[in-house]
């Protein structure tokens, strides 16, 4: 489960970043 849970951490981030990424632009 830890590695589920890396993973989701990770597409959460990536997807906090993109939404950044594209107000940004």
């Amino acid at each position: 489960m830890v590695g589920y849970w890396r993973v989701s951490c990770a597409v959460a981030l990536f997807k906090r970043v993109f939404k950044v990424n594209y107000n940004a632009a």
